[in-house]
This record gives C-alpha cells, sequence and structure tokens, in this order.
C-alpha cells in the first residue's frame, strides 16, 4: 500500500485480525503487504465467513454470498477481471409465475394484479413523502416497517385474493433482498433501482476471491474468540486455543455475533457503541435449499422461477427459484427462504421436513413432474452461532450514524469492519470490502504514514 517515496522507518504494531472473512481477510491482506506483523484468528474451519463455496455436490455452490451486487463500478468486478475470473448475470430474463405446470410472466400477473400494485405504489409514496398526503401530510410516518405500511392494505377485503397474494409475493422478494422479515425492515430500505441492477456471479464462486485475500497471511483456524482484552499496554484475545497478544486487533465478527455476548470485551463497549449494535438491523435470515438434478425438467430460459403464496404466512417459503446451471455446467436450483417462515425453519425444523417443504412448492409449481433430486444442500445461517443471522439491513429507527459508530475506533485499540460498518453498501461483499480497506488506511496513517497508494490494489 505505501507510495514509491520512502517512509519513515518505525516499528509497527502488531495486528489481530478477529475473523477470516472477506472483510478480515482483506484488512489482514492490505496491512501485511505494508509491513505490518499480522495474524488472524478464525472460529471456523474453513476461510470466508459468510461466504462459503461448497463442492460437496460435484459443481461449485455459494451457499452464502452469492452475487456481485451492481457489477458496474463495483470493485468487486475490477478484482475478478484482475484474476481471469468470469462473470456471468445470473439468473436473467423474465420472472415466470408457475403453478400446476402452467407458467405466466411477470408482465401478465402486474397487470391482472394492478389494482394492488397501485395502491401499494400510492401507500409508499404517502408514507415516504409527506407532499403525497394531502388528508394530513404533517402526520406522514417517515420511517415505519414495510410490512406496517402494507397492513392496512393487504387487510382489505374489497382487494381481491389475486391482488393481495402478488402483494405477498412482493413483500416476500424484499424480505429475501434485505434477509429480514418486512415487519423489521424500514420502508427506507424500499428501493426500485436495486430491481433494476445488473447482478453477476463469479464463475467458480466466491471462494477463488477468497484464496487470493488470503495467500501468505498467518491464519488460525478452529480458534474460537472467548474474550477481548483491551487496554494501554495493548489486547489479549483470549481463545479456546490459549491467548493471543497484540498491539491492536481489528473486530469483523458478524453484527449477530458482537449482539449475542457470545464474545466479552473487557472494558465492555461504551454506551454509544452500544446502542448502535442494538438499532442496527441484523437477526433475520435468508436460506438456500440447493438441488442438482440429473436432467432438467423446467423449460430453457426460464432462469427466475417462481409461485404466488396462498396465504402471507407462505410467501417466501421456497417459492421462488434460480436457474445456476449456465454457472456450473449441471441442472442446478437454488431456492431461498425468508421472513418470519425462515427463521422457524432454521431453528427447529429437521433436514427431512424442510426438505418436505421444498418439494411441496416444486410440485405444486411443476406439478408432480419433478424428478428426485441427485443431491441436495441445505444452509441455517440464523442458527450457525458464527453468523447468527445473514447480513445486517435497515431496521425503522436505525441510521447511518449507527453504522458509523460501529466503525469507530476504540481507545485506539479496537478497530471495527465488516459489512455492517459501511453506510452506504451494507448487507454485500463489496461492502464488506470497502469497510476492510478503510480501517486498513485508517490503521495504516495512525500507526505508519499518510504516503500510502492503492492502486497496487487488485480492485482499483
Amino acid at each position: 500500500m505505501h507510495a514509491s517515496q520512502p517512509r519513515l522507518e518505525r516499528v509497527l504494531p502488531k495486528v489481530l485480525v478477529l475473523g477470516a472473512g472477506m472483510s478480515g481477510l482483506v484488512t489482514a491482506r492490505i496491512l501485511k503487504d505494508s509491513g505490518f506483523p499480522v495474524r488472524v484468528i478464525e472460529a471456523r474451519r474453513r476461510l470466508g465467513g459468510r461466504i462459503w463455496t461448497d463442492t460437496s455436490l460435484g459443481v461449485p455452490c455459494d451457499l452464502g454470498a452469492s452475487w456481485i451486487h451492481g457489477v458496474r463500478k463495483n470493485p468487486l468486478t475490477l478484482w475478478c477481471q484482475s484474476l481471469g475470473i468470469e462473470m456471468r448475470k445470473i439468473p436473467r430474463g423474465s420472472v415466470h409465475f408457475w403453478r400446476s405446470g402452467e407458467h405466466h410472466h411477470l408482465p401478465y400477473m402486474l397487470l391482472k394484479g394492478r389494482k394492488g400494485f397501485l395502491r401499494a405504489a400510492l401507500t409508499f409514496l404517502h408514507a415516504r413523502v409527506p407532499s403525497f398526503n394531502p388528508k394530513n401530510p404533517a402526520k406522514s410516518p417517515t420511517d415505519i416497517s414495510i410490512e406496517e405500511m402494507l397492513a392496512p392494505l393487504v387487510s382489505d377485503p374489497k382487494l381481491g385474493k389475486e391482488n393481495r397474494s402478488l402483494i405477498w409475493w412482493f413483500l416476500g422478494l424484499v424480505e429475501a433482498i434485505n434477509g429480514a422479515p418486512a415487519h423489521e425492515i424500514s420502508i427506507r430500505e424500499w428501493d426500485i433501482m436495486e430491481y433494476l441492477q445488473a447482478n453477476a456471479v463469479p464463475i467458480g464462486g466466491f471462494e477463488r476471491l477468497i484464496e487470493d485475500a488470503a495467500k501468505g497471511l498467518d491464519i488460525e483456524l478452529d480458534t474460537s474468540v472467548k474474550r477481548v482484552i483491551y487496554g494501554d499496554r495493548g489486547v489479549k484475545i483470549i481463545t479456546s486455543k490459549g491467548i493471543f497478544s497484540g498491539d491492536i486487533a481489528v473486530v469483523t465478527f458478524p453484527l449477530g455475533v458482537i449482539r449475542s455476548k457470545a464474545v466479552v470485551f473487557e472494558p465492555s463497549l461504551d454506551p454509544a457503541k452500544q446502542r448502535a449494535i442494538d438499532r442496527i438491523g441484523y437477526g433475520g435470515v435468508l436460506n438456500k435449499a440447493v438441488l442438482l438434478f440429473k436432467r432438467r425438467f423446467w423449460p430453457h430460459g426460464h432462469e427466475r422461477l417462481t409461485s404466488l403464496p396462498e396465504s402471507p404466512q407462505s410467501r417466501a417459503v421456497f417459492n421462488y427459484w434460480a436457474d445456476f446451471s449456465r454457472s456450473v455446467g449441471a441442472p442446478l436450483l437454488v431456492g431461498f427462504t425468508s421472513g418470519k417462515a425462515a427463521k422457524g425453519l432454521d431453528r427447529s425444523a429437521s433436514d427431512r421436513e424442510i426438505y418436505e417443504r421444498v418439494t411441496f412448492s416444486l410440485k405444486n409449481m411443476f406439478s408432480q413432474s419433478i424428478q428426485t433430486p441427485e443431491g441436495f444442500l441445505l444452509t441455517r445461517w440464523l442458527s450457525d452461532p458464527w453468523s447468527r443471522g445473514s447480513y445486517s439491513y435497515g431496521a425503522p429507527g436505525n441510521s447511518e450514524k449507527d453504522r458509523e459508530e460501529l466503525a469507530r475506533p476504540v481507545a485506539n485499540r479496537l478497530y471495527f469492519t465488516g459489512e455492517a460498518t459501511h453506510q452506504e453498501h451494507y448487507g454485500t461483499v463489496h461492502g464488506a470490502l470497502l469497510s476492510a480497506q478503510r480501517e486498513a488506511i485508517r490503521i495504516h496513517r495512525r500507526y505508519c504514514c499518510n504516503n500510502y497508494t492503492l492502486r497496487n490494489l487488485p480492485w482499483m
């Protein structure tokens, strides 16, 4: 990271990076390449954290993060290009609504449900823009949940079942994108542009980026952190494999792990930071079911396959599927579940029960013609003690200042990074990367010098 000019010679502090996900590895990579002594401590037996490329089915499947969100001007795009990693826009094409072996395109469904969607759009404008509420603009709520905003609409008996089903379906889509139940998502998160941006997957999985970031790093796997002790003399990290000492520590734990108090900070984090930790949205889940088939039973070109929910409780229960066949070279469907139902399935249902829910959904969509899959994988990110959820989101009442507070260093000993600390791109892989770059620069400037360049980073 150093520029070409000579820097002042000094003893650089020993850095302990807690977590080997994207943010931890990138922070460690930048600091090590700048001359800092760095050691990474990771609780899992693998690298990547909430990035997890699994190959147990014989093809690479990203069970955690899957997409590069917004290909244009995304640092991950440049990183993939620098490594020669192909990217493909998957899924592509129109959304196809299936039921009992028959299907309709999204435009047809929107036309049929136009009354409900028009009223939903007006409801959103009334809630977000006071001038659109002529009856009482002063009382227009500005930060309520999406579910609270739409509750009067979907409970209106005059709306009709088909219109309500389409709104339930859309609520499920919002829950999947945000990885949280609709009653926990602020209406500030409802951004139509998010549905229009181009997303892509790295062929071979995100693992290739993780491996590139980890090259040459000193990493302790299968080492869970119990306590983080910090003070004037540095930091001590109490782990399942002993004590690690350093001068500073970079905390990259998912927000759910910090919130759970599974890791004890001594002294305790100050009230302002604790309030930010409590306010930022976290604790929802977007889980996946990955099914590998011997041959495809769905039409070519149908990469977005879905069905309307029969009730609000059944929305986002494996009624949205993406065809990943073009990325892995085999018939592979990935189904998603989110919201309240996903939390219940994650915590209490057996693999067999979830498998039955998955096949029930597919049989309703494609009639009884589906095959028995040759391989089947499930995720449980909420039950996972090292994630305790999928990713952060905007909850009612939290703001950018909360994420700024979460990122604020403590006593010049603890530095915080991760997707939840990025004010704009939280919930994304590139948000994790950019937050890591931010903290590496902060540490470099404080303990080394202001003489640095970013031109040699693979995503620059």
